[in-house]
């Protein structure tokens, strides 16, 4: 045989439209039928606690039905003149990918997020059971905490269908979202148990640092990181942390600054999360809204108001020492005392107690 003649392995040519071939095929297959059998799962919402099980189950013929129309790919694949810096599996995933995210039914993030939620829920049952171990999945599928028989059976299912879609190239697809959605929602209410209405400690470092110990153990899980978390989501939790920990703050800002100077720790909290994240217009205008509806009204005492007048200029110098924050929120507080019949006379009564040195930061025309 002569040596000349090309094998149809080496053929440069055929490889190209070969792939083509198969991705066009692939293509229809995901359109016609994989893509609906798929989604029929979810033609009606599944019943409470079922949701993981008929995502599983979806999943697993979802991976059945991509395998039995991939064969030629990785055949393709096997060729000696296989391009192996671009996998035709990996544009296979694409496809699918793709389909998936344009015929997505409205029910499917709400499953997801539940399926999510509990997933976190049972890694906090879990974590707290083992004494605050992390909850790690063996070779054998078995948790190294102390679970009970039901908890470990609902964390087989979860990784299992965890795993069924890391080997479509579906895993980020399916489940960042919901992550995401999920890890807001629990940070949220972990500020608000942690540091609600607790305004005499300094407790923003300590929350960030639980936040991020205790949320990246749980994502280490599901994504099957290693120890080396991707920054991204390190970074998204100490973001959100400090969003939600300055929106809680600037809430209870007027109950602050009533409890000044005994509240300067939550000041001194709040004015690292705004160094962090954008939130001075709404700090105005919540703190605003605040003082027109508990304290500029007809039943409020003049002295009541000029005494948190002289707080709010204390407490917010502190916050904001360019004093953008106190002309913007104060600047209405002057101009309801200017119309009191009685504020002078207050103010005289305030000198002759002693409260001279604070008055002198009232100023008025």
């Amino acid at each position: 045989m002569d040596s000349s003649l090309p094998s149809f392995g080496s053929e440069p040519s055929l490889e190209p439209l070969l792939q083509e071939i198969v991705k066009g095929h692939f293509r229809q297959q995901c359109s016609s039928v994989i893509i609906p059998d798929f989604w029929g799962h979810f033609d009606q919402p599944p019943a409470a606690g079922e949701d993981v099980v008929v995502l599983g189950n979806a999943m697993q013929g979802l991976r059945s039905a991509v395998e039995s129309s991939s064969g030629a790919a990785k055949l393709i694949e096997g060729l000696p003149s296989a391009n192996h810096d671009c996998s035709v599996m990996d544009e296979l995933y694409k496809i699918l990918r793709g389909l998936l995210s344009i015929t997505v039914p409205p029910c499917f993030p709400g499953i997801m997020k539940s399926i999510v939620l509990a997933s976190f829920e049972l890694f906090c049952t879990v974590s707290e059971k083992g004494e605050g171990n992390s909850m790690e999945l063996e070779d054998d599928d078995e948790l190294e905490t102390g679970a009970g028989k039901e908890e470990e059976e609902k964390w087989i299912i979860f990784t299992g269908l965890v795993a069924d879609m890391h080997s479509l190239k579906l895993l980020h697809f399916f489940m960042e979202h919901a992550v995401t959605v999920v890890i807001h929602d629990k940070v949220n209410d972990c500020v608000e148990e942690r540091c609600a209405s607790e305004f005499e400690s300094n407790l923003l470092e300590s929350t960030v640092s639980y936040v991020k110990s205790h949320f990246l153990k749980w994502l280490q899980v599901i994504f099957e990181m290693s120890s080396e978390v991707p920054s991204r989501w390190t970074n998204q939790l100490e973001y959100h942390c400090y969003k939600s920990f300055a929106a809680m703050r600037i809430k209870e800002l007027f109950d602050i600054i009533v409890e000044y100077p005994d509240s300067k720790p939550a000041i001194e909290d709040l004015k690292v999360c705004l160094s962090q994240v954008e939130m001075k217009v709404h700090l105005m205008d919540s703190l605003k809204h605040s003082f027109e509806q508990r304290l500029l009204h007809p039943g409020a005492n003049t002295a009541d108001i000029i005494t948190q007048y002289i707080l709010a200029i204390r407490s917010l110098k502190l916050l904001d020492p360019t004093g953008v924050i106190i002309e913007r929120v104060c600047q209405p507080i002057k101009d309801y005392l200017r119309k009191r019949e009685d504020s002078v006379r207050c103010i005289v009564a305030n000198l002759v107690d002693g409260g001279g040195n604070e008055l002198a930061e009232v100023q008025f025309q």
